[in-house]
């Protein structure tokens, strides 16, 4: 693994969302070199409700796994966003056990200044999963993350998807 997913990523979004979208992600997910905000944060740089920003995050995210999903049925798998899942999905191997310790690694070679639990983790699984599966597979890592994820220095926010 490398830096591989944010390329995929930033591919995908940059390429189907649209710039206000794509601008949320960034500020929320610390793409553009800057700290994390919170959704209360944007939406007052949006002059939007929080709800109002968490529904445009899920709504993005959304959107580029079925972009992904189609181009992947069409046999377009060089696309942008059919890539970011096939990656994904090589990457994380969801269906097997060890996902916290895959996740984790994907987060420390690529998202290394984002904080855990409330920033990285919620990034790489709304991209990777559906919202079934995101809800699993964030309470498995909470409870498999060391201290459950209460060790200092690690902001933990209320993820919702």
């Amino acid at each position: 693994m490398n830096n591989d997913f944010l390329k995929y990523f930033n591919s995908a979004r940059l390429g189907y969302l649209s710039e206000r979208e794509n601008r949320i992600i960034e500020l929320r997910y610390v793409l553009a070199g800057e700290k994390p905000y919170t959704l209360e944060q944007i939406g007052q740089k949006f002059t939007l409700s929080k709800e109002r920003i968490r529904q445009i995050l899920n709504k993005a995210f959304r959107r580029v796994r079925a972009k992904g999903s189609v181009q992947i049925s069409r046999g377009e798998i060089d696309k942008p966003c059919a890539q970011l899942p096939k990656y994904l999905e090589e990457v994380l191997k969801p269906q097997e056990p060890g996902l916290t310790e895959r996740v984790l690694l994907l987060i420390k070679e690529t998202l290394p200044d984002t904080p855990i639990l409330s920033y990285a983790v919620p990034l790489i699984l709304q991209c990777a999963l559906n919202k079934s599966s995101f809800r699993a597979a964030l309470k498995e890592i909470k409870a498999n993350f060391p201290g459950g994820g209460q060790q200092p220095g690690i902001i933990i926010n209320k993820i919702e998807y």
